[in-house]
């Protein structure tokens, strides 16, 4: 696993070595960036990466220019790896990580981010719970994005204010990247 471009590319990440661990390959990073690459200006986003694992997905944010970088994960051992890798890119001052649930950090936290991923367990039944959330508490700015990362055989059902702007398949892996309406 390593970082595809930006600053850090090239660079080679840790990553846990246990059998529940399910990094996001190097293909589905590089599409989904590439479409996020005309979507976001990265030195002003703030990045909130759920269910962060290693921090591939908000270290590469890092790497592109992000701003801030919020890493939130339960795992003890992803966040021993996802520590040692912030540390190797001497990137601590624009990293937060969060050791927890994510949704009880959903339900604590009062920032507002300008892309979230969430790049949960698959089969992850709370998906529902996750929108609503982030929908409700307004954790997600006026032009934001998130983006799911989950199995292809499981669809995101958008419900409220989400409308489901791309949904992209590369084998087994979905990603699907939603907006709020503004008439919130």
């Amino acid at each position: 696993m390593r970082l595809i471009a930006g600053e850090f590319g090239g660079r080679v990440l840790h990553s846990p070595r246990h059998a529940s661990f399910r990094p996001t390959t190097d293909r589905v990073k590089e599409s989904t960036f590439n479409i996020l690459s005309n979507r976001v200006l990265w030195k002003t986003t703030n990045v909130c990466d759920l269910f962060a694992g290693s921090g591939n997905l908000g270290l590469e944010a890092l790497s592109r220019g992000a701003r801030k970088v919020s890493f939130v994960e339960d795992d003890p051992l992803s966040i021993q790896i996802l520590q040692k890798n912030i540390h190797a890119l001497d990137v601590s001052a624009k990293c937060d990580v969060v050791a927890g649930r994510v949704e009880a950090f959903l339900q604590r936290t009062r920032k507002q981010y300008d892309l979230i991923f969430a790049d949960p367990p698959y089969g992850y039944p709370d998906f529902s719970m996750l929108l609503d959330c982030i929908e409700e508490r307004g954790l997600l700015s006026k032009n934001g994005l998130l983006v799911i990362e989950h199995s292809g055989k499981q669809q995101v059902s958008t419900s409220g204010y989400w409308t489901q702007s791309d949904l992209r398949s590369y084998g087994t892996t979905s990603i699907s990247l939603l907006t709020l309406s503004l008439e919130i």
